[in-house]
C-alpha cells in the first residue's frame, strides 16, 4: 500500500472518531434538562461540521498536497474546540465571581495599601506616638478584610509592624534618656553637669534616631546645652543657689555687725524663729502682707501679737512686723527664696523691741 493510501486512511479514521464521540456526546446531553436542550442541538450543529471537515480533509488528499491537508485539519481542529458542547456546557455552569464583592475587595486592597504606605511613612519621618497611630490605623481595617489568604498574608504584616515599633519606642526612649543628662527640657535649660564629652554623647544617640520630627527636636536641645556651655549660660537652679548663698552671706555679715553692738530696748521674750519666702506657696496663695507693705526680704517679720510698723531685734538684726499668720511668741522672717527658708528651718532665740 502506498504511504499516500495509508495516510489518507488513518486521517479519515481520526475524523470519524471525532465524529462519533462528538455525536455522543450529543446522546449523553440529550439525557440532560430542558435548560440544557439548545446547547445539544449546537452539538448537533458542531457535529456536523465536523462531518463536513472530515469530508474536506479526504478532498484535499486527492487534490492537493500535505500542506491542504494540514490547513483543513487545523481549521477543524479549532472549530470543534470552540463549538463543542462540552465546552459550552463548561463556561454556563462554572460560577462567576460577584462584580460588587470583586469591587468592594478590590476597594478593601487599595486602602490596605494606603495605609501600609502611611506606616512605612512614619517609620521614616514621625515619631513613636505617630507610628503607634498609623499601626492602629491598618488594624482597624484589617478587621474588614473577608478574604481569608489575604487576611492571614495581612496579619503578618501587621505583627511586623508592631514587633518594629516596639523595637523603635525603646530606643527612643533610651535616646530622651540621654539627652537629658545635658538639657531640661522642663525649664529650657542646660544641666548643671553638662560638659562637652556629655553633649558630644547625646548628640550621637540623637544621629542614630530614624524619625526626623523627634531627631530635630532632640539635636534642638543638644545645641542649645551646647550654646549654653560655650557661653558660660548657668541652669537656673545653679543660679538661685548662688544668689541664695550671697543673700545668707549678707545676713550674716549683718548679723555679725548687729551682735556687736550693744542691745538696747525692751526685751521681749525668747522667741520661735522661722522663715518664709516671697511666693504665694508660702503666703497661703497671696504675695504681699497683711499690712499692705510689700514683702521684702530681711526686712518683714510676721508676728500674732506686734502691732505693725514695730521694729524688733532678732540675733542682732532689726526687722519690721508687717504680717501675720503666726502666733505671740513667733516671728516668721521673710528670705530671698523657698530654698533658703527650707534651708535655715527653725530655731528659738531672744527677741528685743527697738522701735
Amino acid at each position: 500500500m502506498r504511504p499516500e493510501s495509508f495516510m489518507k486512511k488513518k486521517l479519515v479514521t481520526v475524523l470519524l472518531c471525532l465524529a462519533m464521540v462528538s455525536g455522543t456526546g450529543v446522546n449523553v446531553l440529550a439525557a440532560g434538562t430542558a435548560e440544557t436542550d439548545a446547547r445539544v442541538k449546537q452539538g448537533v450543529t458542531a457535529n456536523e461540521r465536523a462531518q463536513e471537515l472530515a469530508g474536506e480533509v479526504a478532498g484535499s488528499f486527492e487534490k492537493d498536497s500535505v500542506s491542504s491537508m494540514a490547513a483543513t485539519m487545523e481549521e477543524s481542529s479549532e472549530e470543534s474546540s470552540a463549538d463543542s458542547p462540552e465546552e459550552k456546557i463548561r463556561e454556563a455552569v462554572t460560577p462567576q465571581p460577584d462584580p460588587e464583592a470583586v469591587a468592594l475587595q478590590t476597594e478593601q486592597e487599595e486602602k490596605i495599601q494606603k495605609l501600609a504606605e502611611a506606616v512605612t511613612e512614619a517609620f521614616d519621618k514621625g515619631s513613636s506616638a505617630a507610628v503607634k497611630e498609623s499601626i492602629e490605623a491598618f488594624s482597624d481595617e484589617l478587621e474588614e478584610i473577608e478574604d481569608p489568604v489575604l487576611r492571614i498574608s495581612l496579619e503578618e504584616q501587621l505583627g511586623q509592624y508592631q514587633e518594629a515599633a516596639d523595637r523603635r519606642e525603646k530606643k527612643e526612649a533610651q535616646v530622651i534618656e540621654k539627652v537629658q543628662t545635658v538639657w531640661n527640657f522642663a525649664d529650657a535649660e542646660i544641666m548643671a553637669d553638662a560638659d562637652e564629652e556629655s553633649i558630644e554623647a547625646a548628640k550621637a544617640a540623637v544621629n542614630e534616631l530614624v524619625g526626623e520630627e523627634l531627631k530635630s527636636d532632640l539635636m534642638e536641645a543638644c545645641d542649645a546645652a551646647e550654646y549654653c556651655l560655650d557661653n558660660n549660660i548657668r541652669p537656673k537652679a545653679e543660679v538661685e543657689a548662688a544668689q541664695a548663698a550671697a543673700a545668707q552671706e549678707a545676713a550674716a555679715q549683718a548679723a555679725a555687725q548687729a551682735a556687736a553692738q550693744p542691745v538696747a530696748g525692751a526685751y521681749y521674750g525668747n522667741c520661735r524663729i522661722t522663715f518664709y519666702c516671697t511666693g504665694s506657696c508660702c503666703n497661703g496663695g497671696y504675695t504681699g502682707t497683711a499690712s499692705g507693705a510689700p514683702l521684702t526680704p530681711y526686712v518683714t517679720v510676721a508676728n500674732g501679737d506686734l502691732s505693725f510698723g514695730t521694729q524688733v531685734l532678732i540675733d542682732g538684726q532689726v526687722y519690721v512686723v508687717q504680717d501675720r499668720g503666726v502666733g505671740a511668741q513667733q516671728f516668721d522672717v521673710c528670705v530671698a527664696s523657698h530654698a533658703e527658708a527650707d534651708a535655715r528651718g527653725l530655731y528659738y532665740t531672744d527677741v528685743y523691741i527697738v522701735g
